[in-house]
């Protein structure tokens, strides 16, 4: 069963299990674990330890801004791996046209993109663009 933590309802009890320290962390993503994890370490040491309701209401909130980093380093990571893997696929497709090429501006052209696209520089291919067809007209 996946756990909505974008529900506030769903959020709202897990802060209080974890204010009753009954909060199963299992189910949950790497972040939330950590967040409700150490919260749980927080409302314990204010339930018991004597700690202040100031220090643990700052405590709390940055958990929670570490949280929303956690999250938002994750969904980066993520988009960074689909961008990787799209530019891998259509390096394989130019691949694939420079096999079928057969004139060396084509070759190059294309050649140009597939580096472009492994390393993430646009401007490599049109830089290289230019200088080709120069010589050409040139």
């Amino acid at each position: 069963m996946k756990i909505d933590l974008r529900d506030a309802g769903v959020w709202s009890a897990l802060e209080r299990q974890a204010y009753d320290g009954t909060v199963n962390l299992l189910p949950l993503p790497p972040p939330a674990y950590k967040y409700f994890s150490e919260l749980q370490a927080v409302y314990r040491a204010f339930r018991f330890e004597g700690l202040d309701r100031q220090e643990a209401e700052r405590k709390k909130a940055l958990l929670k801004k570490a949280y929303t980093r956690a999250v938002q380093d994750l969904h980066r990571a993520r988009e960074v791996c689909a961008e990787y893997q799209n530019a891998v696929k259509r390096t394989e497709l130019l691949c694939t046209e420079i096999e079928k090429a057969q004139d060396v501006r084509e070759i190059a052209d294309k050649a140009c993109s597939v580096i472009a696209l492994l390393t993430g520089e646009p401007s490599f291919c049109e830089r290289q663009r230019r200088k080709i067809w120069k010589e050409e007209t040139g």
